[in-house]
């Protein structure tokens, strides 16, 4: 009995060999562990959206517009757009529900809310192959003047949320990325309304 229980000892914890495999498999199994938990919080996604410069001064909602209807290689000018809506190609500032009405006329269906929509609603977009219409208001609020981006693509992992969008307006960068939190708001904008949803 006293020798069973001697070779039993070395067996389960008396030898180096036997250390050094419960090392490699504690070790394996955090790796595996950490990988797993990373790739549970990590995700992206891009859609391939035209770049698009307005093509007057306040075309900024029917450039964004353009984009996504020529990411369905809808083959539609601004000039197109903007005569549609406004029943004449004039340099005015369009709306959420003139967007609305002019997508739709080219049979790509969406919904349009006031202020910003969640994270959960732009993966879930992008993830349908389906860029969004934001509408931001430039600070202060009160001047009322703002602006239209195409958002087209996102990442996360678990240290952060990143929107990136098409800027129309010609001076700026085409091709942006910042948080989604800071998208939302900043010192510059407040994300004021949006065309999601959108269905082709």
């Amino acid at each position: 009995m006293r020798n069973s229980r001697m070779v039993f000892e070395n067996t389960i914890i008396g030898g180096d060999s036997m250390k050094r495999k419960i090392s490699k498999i504690l070790l394996t199994s955090l790796i595996l562990m950490f990988t797993l938990t990373t790739s549970a919080f990590a995700g992206s996604l891009y859609l391939n959206v035209p770049g698009t410069v307005q093509e007057e001064d306040n075309w900024c909602w029917a450039a964004s517009s353009v984009c996504a209807l020529n990411y369905d290689s809808l083959g539609v000018t601004q000039t197109q757009f903007v005569t549609y809506v406004k029943g004449s190609p004039v340099d005015e500032a369009g709306w959420p529900w003139e967007v609305q009405s002019g997508l739709e006329h080219w049979n790509v269906d969406n919904d349009w809310t006031t202020g910003s929509i969640s994270w959960a609603n732009v993966t879930d977009d992008i993830n349908d192959y389906a860029p969004i219409i934001a509408s931001i208001a430039w600070s202060p609020w009160w001047e009322f003047e703002g602006h239209m981006l195409a958002i087209y693509g996102y990442y996360e992992d678990q240290y952060v949320k990143n929107v990136s969008y098409m800027d129309p307006w010609s001076s700026n960068p085409r091709w942006n990325s910042r948080t989604y939190g800071s998208f939302v708001s900043n010192s510059d904008w407040t994300w004021s309304g949006t065309n999601y949803n959108l269905i082709y």
